[in-house]
């Protein structure tokens, strides 16, 4: 009784200043990763990139952010997560500051790679710090109070960022990123209270860390060269080095991945497995659309943007909807209704030729928005549902690698058949049937794992 009391003291008195720190915190990738996507093409023809080359700047991030995810959050038990969180947002805006004045492409890529440290810092931490100052009855609502801090990154940084690339140029959005962070790290360092590292005293070893970003790396580079031989040798290879990686966790006192964990809990891994799948299919359709909707349709940044923010509306409005389900009723059902109506969405998406209007492409994508809004937060919460509350801090970790390598792999798709059907070449107007047409199989291949997605979210009932 006493521990219900204090509870609800820790969350009626003094958790409302961490949740909306966490909430910012939340809103910084999604805004940066949608304001870059409007930017692309700007970007590309500054540093005079190539299409599949263009596709890095966005793939690099989220690679750094997945070799570095789980390690950062093995040591955030180990040393207090505060330190990681504060230092993330700290790393986050010199990083930012500096990619203003990057002076070329292989620097801007660089900078592009410390960006996704300092998210895995942040991502790392933040989920778990604010789990923890809330009970299990209220975690639906809170997650799904933070899902809408990343739809709004979501609906601000296609509108925000068109209008920056439009008026200031590529570096415009690095400017705004800079005055958003600025505020965070004090806000941080005067109210998130220091924390009791859980596993102070563990070891981390680093041949962990190394094998696992060895195959990750090798599998991403590899995937996204999937075509020619020495990307399919290096698939392949880096599939035994996380085969090799998991093995070996299992024997370890102190593992950096709990792999048992997922072994014996088969609703957790159906979970943790579903929202890969998700993320797989969703997140490149608007890297895709900026590229369609800015070369084969002519529009300015601005009105991208504008287009693009009808995703994130539909998912801030249904996204605290599913939370609140999600402490009431089965969340198996309402995610594998989510996917559902996500492959309906990403479905009418593949379908789209040079005639294709802009109402379609608007209506495809509130199609999309509702189904990743009703699938995000009862996911999560059945994730976090699934494990003791000990685990949280690195099942954390895990849901941010799940998303980030889903991410990465949607990236290592649009990637391929980009090079498939354009090669290097940089996008003209010779090449407009081209690129609708990788659209249009990278689309369908998306489609293809939402029903996946689907059967896995049905499954875990």
């Amino acid at each position: 009784m006493n521990e219900t009391t204090t509870t609800t003291t820790i969350t009626t008195t003094s958790a409302w200043p961490i949740l909306v720190i966490a909430t910012l915190g939340s809103f910084i990738a999604p805004f940066t990763g949608t304001s870059m996507n409007v930017a692309l093409p700007a970007i590309g023809i500054h540093f005079q990139m190539s299409a599949s080359l263009l596709a890095w700047t966005a793939t690099t991030y989220l690679l750094s952010t997945a070799i570095f995810l789980i390690p950062m959050g093995r040591l955030a038990d180990i040393y207090g997560k505060r330190i990681f969180y504060l230092g993330g947002m700290s790393l986050y805006l010199l990083v930012s500051v500096i990619s203003i004045h990057a002076p070329n492409y292989q620097i801007f890529i660089l900078l592009r790679f410390f960006q996704g440290i300092a998210a895995a810092m942040i991502f790392s931490t933040g989920m778990a710090i604010l789990i923890s100052h809330y009970p299990r009855h209220q975690r639906g609502r809170i997650l799904g109070i933070n899902s809408v801090a990343v739809y709004l990154g979501l609906f601000f940084g296609p509108l925000l960022g068109g209008i920056a690339t439009e008026r200031w140029g590529w570096n415009g959005i690095f400017w705004l990123i800079s005055l958003f962070v600025l505020p965070l790290p004090l806000l941080v360092f005067l109210h998130i209270p220091r924390d009791k590292p859980l596993a102070q005293g563990e070891k981390f070893a680093i041949h962990g860390p190394l094998l696992y970003a060895a195959g990750i790396t090798g599998l991403i580079m590899g995937f996204s060269n999937i075509t020619k031989p020495w990307g399919m040798l290096l698939t392949v290879s880096s599939l035994f080095i996380l085969f090799y990686f998991i093995s070996s966790q299992q024997k370890q006192m102190h593992p950096l991945i709990p792999v048992n964990l997922f072994r014996d809990n088969l609703k957790l891994s159906l979970a943790g497995l579903s929202a890969f799948i998700h993320y797989s299919a969703t997140f490149a359709v608007q890297f895709l659309l900026g590229l369609y909707l800015q070369h084969v349709k002519g529009a300015s940044p601005e009105v991208v943007g504008k287009v693009l923010m009808v995703q994130p509306v539909f998912m801030i409005i249904f996204s605290p909807l599913a939370g609140l389900l999600s402490d009431k009723i089965n969340t198996a059902i309402i995610a594998a209704v989510g996917m559902f109506v996500s492959m309906i969405g990403i479905g009418a998406l593949a379908l789209l030729n040079d005639q294709s209007s802009f109402y379609y492409i608007g209506g495809a994508l509130a199609i999309l928005g509702v189904g990743i809004g009703l699938f995000s937060a009862p996911n999560t919460n059945a994730i976090l549902g699934s494990a003791e509350k000990r685990y949280h801090g690195i099942i954390s970790s895990v849901i941010g690698t799940m998303r980030l390598t889903g991410q990465m792999l949607s990236m290592g798709v649009a990637t391929t058949f980009l090079s498939i059907f354009l090669g290097s070449s940089q996008i003209t107007a010779q090449r407009y049937p081209l690129l609708i047409k990788s659209s249009n199989y990278t689309l369908a291949f998306f489609t293809i794992l939402c029903a996946v997605g689907v059967v896995t979210s049905i499954k875990r009932r």
